[in-house]
């Protein structure tokens, strides 16, 4: 009894528990089972049977590499199971090699490492290490360290959203702290690239207002376009000031790809840097590292950039044996086949005649005769310029942002005034160039999303141009194995969709022609559709559901051509969108087409209305006919039948005539309406001359 009862007492505790976890457990088959399901479909993450409606889940295919950095951390897990002492030596020597591994890639010698999870961890670490530099008191006393000085972080208004005040968030700083700094630039140069005279402005006005600079973020390729700041100069700025200076972006994956010979001094490239290396090299389960340099081991170690706990200093262990994996040249293979798949995009948009390419200004073409003039400089002026191009980044560009730019409709054949498709003497043309253009690149980029998946493109809006696409093969590239063929046919069908847009844009005047000599179709502004515009039929019967007329005539269309849809205007009234056309479309015959189509289905509909009103009015007549009939028949067998239980025994007793049924029929040619009774006497449906006269 006494042992019962324990067993009660101890299952009613676990009530509370869910019930997969209570008891004894489950077999580890089933939880395999159940976490096989939830792996390999979409929509299965409950029990271990698979749902009927279940979507298969997209896997990546991993390679060699990136099988190593998944398995890299169950070797991490079970180095656990070791002794401290044996665990220290080999987290030691994990974590130097590859510290001294990445500093050389990078060319910064002689640099720490710091690795972590959260790409914002290290700038974070790098900011608190520069403002305890520059206020040693800070560790212990907080703000009062500064004694009314405020710190400064300088951000780039090109940054990631929401960076700066998180930074200062992280840090304990108030938003005064922060100072945002303007770019400057046009669109055929790099326009988000921060504008030095800018940055010395606020560097000067803060320290007017006895404020104390201390980090400066600046980009070797911008978050959304690319772009990369002139570092040469920023940094320069930062040894005159004491200023911390940390670099981030994809363009400094570059670095690894040039040498410095041994005699020269590189160029430096700031005192920290965040290196994404798990995204340009494609591979899952590596950390980001922000290399920094900094001579105070006390100081690294109170901000976090350094770690005596074992767990954390294995964070590289991935990293460790990828890079050993791979060697110089793997690593260098694969970011060398981004930069070939930008340079052959970029090359050959380069000879686009409509394609506006971001921050690029297109090579001149030389005139007949006209020659290059070339300016010679010594071999130190050659030397050095080499060396300052590759500090700025000027030999690649990793990221491509471009759209289609030319929405100049060509001019149309002169048409006589009197002529039927003549254009109106007070016609206007509504066409905004500025938002058909974000329409075309919008449709664009669903076309070559379409047709090459393996290419990964961009929908980016960049203030206060519009949309542009954008191709970043260091992000994606070595995650999907994105190939040069991949480039090649996405450059073919680019040029296919380009010439669609080109003819649809010669043939929107002609098509707004057409639609002004027809009075039963009413243009409908819709700026943000790329395709020829939009009508509306406009009916000559009063009355008819707009609605359902232009979804009749959207099916009867489409049976012929896919390139109509029904869509609705500002007001919320229904229309017509008619899509894209090649070249030598005969707009014309179109719009007359959609013109007989919207007569035949008005037709149709005014005819089916008045049917509907035949049979509303029919069928209240048969009723007030069944009626009168059914209050004649009542007055005739008398009132007593009526009456529940003395109507039964009158009926019994005198049981009323047998009568036949009676309805009412409705002839929908004539509309008139006639007696079932001869229909049911016999059997048969019987047409009077009468009804059909």
């Amino acid at each position: 009894m006494e042992e019962d009862k324990k067993l009660r007492l101890f299952e009613k505790s676990g009530l509370q528990l869910p019930e997969v976890i209570r008891g004894k457990g489950q077999q580890m088959g089933d939880v395999l089972k159940l976490l096989e399901n939830m792996l390999l479909f979409d929509n299965c993450d409950e029990g271990t049977a698979i749902p009927a409606s279940t979507r298969p889940a997209r896997l990546k295919e991993l390679d060699e590499s990136s099988r190593v950095a998944v398995l890299a951390h169950s070797i991490m897990a079970y180095l656990f199971t070791f002794s401290e002492e044996h665990l220290r030596r080999i987290s030691s020597r994990v974590t130097s090699d590859t510290t001294l591994w990445i500093s050389r890639l990078f060319r910064f010698n002689e640099a720490s490492a710091f690795f972590h999870e959260d790409a914002r961890e290290g700038v974070v670490r790098v900011c608190r290490l520069a403002l305890l530099l520059r206020f040693p008191r800070w560790g212990h006393e907080g703000q009062d360290a500064f004694e009314g000085k405020l710190p400064v972080v300088y951000v780039s208004e090109a940054a990631q959203a929401g960076l700066g005040p998180y930074i200062c968030q992280q840090l304990g700083l108030p938003a005064s702290c922060l100072h945002v700094v303007a770019c400057q630039g046009t669109p055929s140069k790099q326009m988000h690239r921060i504008s030095l005279r800018a940055l010395e402005q606020a560097i000067a006005e803060d320290e007017a207002a006895d404020r104390v600079p201390a980090v400066i973020l600046a980009h070797a390729g911008t978050p959304l376009v690319g772009h990369t700041d002139d570092l040469q100069g920023i940094q320069d700025m930062c040894k005159k000031h004491r200023i911390w200076l940390h670099v981030t972006g994809s363009s400094l994956a570059l670095l690894t790809l040039y040498s410095i010979p041994e005699y020269v001094q590189p160029a430096e490239t700031g005192d920290s840097m965040t290196l994404e290396l798990s995204e340009w090299l494609g591979l899952p389960a590596v950390p980001h590292v922000t290399l920094f340099k900094a001579s105070e081991p006390t100081l690294v170690h109170q901000v976090g950039l350094s770690s005596l706990h074992l767990p954390v200093k294995l964070t590289c262990l991935p990293l460790w044996i990828v890079l050993q994996h791979l060697g110089h040249d793997g690593l260098l293979g694969r970011i060398q086949r981004c930069i070939d798949l930008s340079n052959k995009l970029f090359h050959a948009l380069e000879t686009t005649k409509e394609v506006q390419i971001l921050g690029v200004e297109k090579k001149k073409k030389l005139q007949p005769g006209e020659e290059v003039i070339t300016h010679y400089r010594s071999a130190r002026e050659l030397i050095s310029s080499a060396i300052c191009a590759l500090l700025v980044f000027d030999t690649a560009l990793p990221t491509i942002v471009f759209r289609f730019s030319d929405v100049k409709l060509p001019p149309a054949r002169e048409v006589a005034p009197y002529a039927v498709n003549a254009v109106p003497e007070n016609h206007v043309d509504e066409t905004d160039d500025e938002t058909y253009l974000n329409a075309a690149n919008l449709w664009l980029l669903d076309q070559l999303r379409h047709d090459v998946p393996q290419v990964v493109l961009e929908l980016i809006n960049v203030e206060p141009m519009g949309v542009f696409l954008r191709f970043a093969p260091l992000e994606s590239a070595n995650w999907i194995g994105t190939e040069p063929s991949d480039v090649d046919r996405c450059l073919q069908v680019l040029d296919d969709h380009l010439a669609v847009i080109r003819a649809t844009c010669a043939q929107q005047r002609l098509f707004r022609v057409a639609i002004a000599a027809q009075t039963r179709l009413k243009p409908v502004p819709m700026p943000n559709w790329a395709g020829l515009g939009a009508v509306q039929y406009v009916p000559e019967t009063d009355g008819l559901d707009l609605r359902k007329l232009h979804e009749e005539m959207v099916a009867q269309l489409k049976s012929d051509d896919t390139a109509f849809l029904l869509g609705q205007s500002s007001d919320g009234q229904p229309c017509i969108l008619f899509g894209m056309v090649t070249s030598g479309f005969d707009t014309a015959s179109l719009v007359r087409v959609v013109l007989d189509i919207g007569k035949q289905v008005e037709e149709s509909s005014r005819q089916l209305e008045q049917l509907v009103e035949k049979l509303t009015l029919g069928i209240a007549r048969a009723n007030e006919d069944l009626e009168k009939e059914h209050v004649e028949q009542l007055l005739q067998e008398g009132v007593f039948r009526q009456i529940p239980v003395v109507g039964s025994l009158v009926n019994w007793w005198s049981p009323p005539p047998k009568e036949a049924q009676k309805g009412r029929t409705f002839d929908l040619d004539t509309g008139t309406i006639g007696s079932t009774e001869l229909t049911y006497k016999t059997h048969l449906q019987v047409k009077h001359k009468s009804q059909s006269s």
